[in-house]
């Protein structure tokens, strides 16, 4: 079973990825000046949530 620390990260991975997602979808280059300058950092904090995430889970279950 899953801690509550493991269910904070993987609701944290959740949001990180909706924005990623709202951001690339919704804003173009025009409307979004900053689009290049943010977009790998927002890319890099999901990314790392993921993994972090998968590895939680992954120790988690081979604890049982």
């Amino acid at each position: 079973m899953l801690g509550k620390i493991d269910f904070v990260m993987i609701v944290i991975m959740q949001i990180l990825g909706i924005i990623y997602l709202g951001i690339t979808v919704l804003k173009s280059i025009e409307s979004f000046p900053a689009y290049y300058f943010l977009m790998p950092f927002l890319g890099a904090a999901t990314l790392m949530q993921i993994i972090r995430n998968g590895i939680a889970v992954g120790t988690k279950k081979n604890e049982k």
